[in-house]
């Protein structure tokens, strides 16, 4: 009796707990390793074996604030990732967007026989690529108007010829093929090209504008103007009629 009546303090919480006690009936610690046993056989009466409400939320505490911020991290990460644009739909790309424009209107610095002194790394990967894969005509697409871009019509040349030896017939490579034929001062193979396009489009309105271009460089002035007018007429509003409009203001001085 005496023993049930003696006192120890938890060396964890420093809770009062009956010295016959194996388990502090507060947070649960360990008070005497020689009732160990003896508590385990009292499992269903004891008070140090399940875990107190202040000792549940101790121990829950940390794990729940854990878990709630990380979940918070991941919806903010989710959040600017969706701003900042990255699971939109990717943007259908125009190969030949920049292209069919008419001759000697390009950025590229060149000589007067048109060969660009611009390489890029995207010229030189797309060679790479080509050289591994030949058979791929729409890379070769896609390098034709790379050199087209850089001024170097005489490497764009074979590219546009390889791309229309597999797809014959394609007006707006015919025309791009015809400007480099143009800017190699090459009039005779630009006006085929021109009206190859419009053989297969009579009413493609570049091919219009540099039929009319290539007549006032070999200074046929009237069928020029026919040329230039006819592609204004096709769409007045476009900057392909704002330009023939400005030849022809032009050849009227």
């Amino acid at each position: 009796m005496a023993e049930q009546n003696k006192i120890i303090s938890c060396p964890i919480c420093g809770a009062e707990n009956s010295a016959t006690a194996a388990y502090c009936s507060d947070c649960g610690a360990l008070l005497n390793p020689e009732m160990k046993k003896k508590a385990g056989k009292q499992a269903n009466v004891g008070t140090g074996i399940k875990q107190s409400k202040k000792g549940a939320k101790s121990g829950s505490k940390p794990e729940k604030t854990a878990m709630i911020t990380l979940i918070v991290f991941t919806v903010l990460a989710i959040i600017a990732l969706i701003s900042s644009g990255v699971f939109d739909s990717p943007s259908e790309i125009d190969a030949h967007a920049g292209h069919n424009h008419p001759p000697g209107q390009h950025d590229a610095p060149q000589n007067q026989m048109g060969t660009g002194t611009q390489i890029n790394p995207d010229i030189m990967n797309m060679e790479k690529q080509i050289s591994e894969n030949p058979d791929n005509i729409e890379l070769k697409l896609q390098l034709a108007h790379a050199y087209f871009d850089a001024g170097n019509f005489e490497k764009a040349i074979p590219f546009y010829k390889d791309y229309l030896v597999k797809k014959p017939g394609v007006p707006d490579v015919l025309v791009d093929l015809g400007v480099c034929f143009f800017n190699k001062n090459d009039l005779i193979q630009a006006e085929d090209y021109f009206k190859q396009a419009l053989t297969v489009d009579p009413k493609h309105q570049i091919a219009h504008l540099n039929m009319g271009v290539v007549n006032l460089t070999n200074n046929k002035m009237d069928i020029a103007n026919d040329w230039l007018t006819k592609a204004i007429a096709i769409d007045p509003n476009s900057n392909a009629a704002k330009q023939a409009q400005n030849l022809i203001e032009k050849n009227k001085k």
